[in-house]
């Protein structure tokens, strides 16, 4: 049952001043699928591999196009995911408008709470030992 409870209990995420819940479960990762374009599959290890600890984009490539192409990408990416897990929490949330709403400098601390709340939210194995002894 601790699956179920924990894709259920919303987490705050900050954006734009504004608190609104979210929950990362499987609807969110279908809706941020959707928005974005993109089906990598919305994990802990995806975004660490894109972003370091603070989100900022880690280097791409070795010119400023790359960089820049990659950072474009990436934003929809965040905001589609954004977008989902706050429209699974029950937000009613225009896609457009949140996009319109999140300023480029605030990305990098929305990616550091999405992190956080996929770390509480992630499918967490539960060992039984006691089958073993």
């Amino acid at each position: 049952m601790d699956f179920i409870k924990r894709e259920i209990m919303s987490h705050d995420l900050k954006i734009a001043g504004g608190k609104y819940p979210a929950i990362f479960n499987y609807r969110a990762i279908a809706l941020a699928e959707d928005i974005s374009g993109v089906a990598n599959g919305y994990t802990l290890a995806r975004l660490d591999e894109d972003y370091d600890k603070d989100g900022n984009l880690k280097r791409i490539g070795t010119g400023e196009s790359s960089m820049l192409a990659k950072a474009g990408l990436q934003a929809r990416e965040i905001i589609g995911l954004a977008y989902g897990m706050m429209k699974s929490a029950g937000v009613n949330v225009d896609v457009e408008d949140l996009e319109a709403s999140i300023s480029p400098s605030e990305l990098s601390e929305i990616i550091k709470q999405l992190k956080e709340i996929i770390k509480h939210q992630d499918i967490k194995a539960v060992v039984d030992d006691s089958k073993n002894k």
